[in-house]
């Protein structure tokens, strides 16, 4: 990304520049070379934040006995 950082000329729309990435992408994965996969940030990235471990396992332990509750008749 520091590279592209100068970069002015526009992305490809999605299907086009998704199509290009590919070519480099998909042979990436299968010799695992992270730094040329494909990373999906999607429409929820705006939504992340940065959080304590504690904190962020704690919310995520609370969310999920709230869901597992609605499917037991025990507490978890």
């Amino acid at each position: 990304m520091d590279e592209l950082a100068d970069v002015s000329d526009p992305a490809l729309p999605f299907p086009l520049q998704h199509t290009f990435i590919q070519t480099v992408a998909a042979p990436a994965s299968v010799r695992d070379i992270p730094e040329l996969m494909t990373v999906w940030a999607g429409q929820s990235a705006s939504l992340c934040r940065c959080t304590d471990a504690t904190e962020f396992m704690t919310q995520l332990i609370a969310e999920a006995e709230t869901v597992f509750a609605k499917y037991s008749k025990e507490k978890f």
